[in-house]
């Protein structure tokens, strides 16, 4: 009876010792997201397929994340196309995304709602994009002066 106790606790221990081995495969990934054009793509989103892990990438396009070999990267960024990777034995895995679609336009409320611009109850200001790039000026909010109507209280 006392080797059958024996045979149990080695049983167990080798069970502890082989459970971790799914996170201990994992690695860090890392890489750059670029567009077609080979600029930075700040705020992209890279997730890992069937998890809830993801990361955005920083101001110069760079992201790193946790992923084992054989799982799915999925990058997507506003406006391109989402593109899947799986992760290999590589753990650098650059991205370029291609444009997949431009906005027409962007609507802007206060609750954060998506809304037609002929149900909104309140001022409407529509200011043109190439309004904005013909001026050389940093500061957003300097460019609507006068192209933005402002309502005091």
């Amino acid at each position: 009876m006392k080797q059958l106790s024996n045979y149990g606790i080695v049983l167990l221990f080798g069970a502890l010792l082989l459970s971790p081995l799914s996170i201990w495969a994992q690695e860090q990934v890392s890489g750059t997201v670029t567009d077609e054009n080979g600029a930075p793509l700040p705020g992209a989103t890279v997730l890992v397929e069937e998890t809830n892990q993801g990361t955005t990438t920083d101001f110069d396009g760079n992201y790193q994340i946790n992923a084992a070999q054989g799982q799915t990267l999925v990058f997507s960024y506003v406006g391109y196309e989402s593109h899947s990777v799986a992760v290999s034995t590589s753990s650098s895995i650059n991205m370029q995304l291609q444009a997949a679609n431009e906005l027409e336009e962007v609507i802007i409320t206060a609750l954060g709602l998506e809304r037609e611009t002929a149900e909104l109850g309140y001022a409407v200001s529509k200011v043109d994009g190439g309004e904005i790039s013909q001026r050389p000026e940093g500061d957003i909010g300097r460019l609507l002066i006068g192209k933005a109507a402002v309502q005091s209280s």
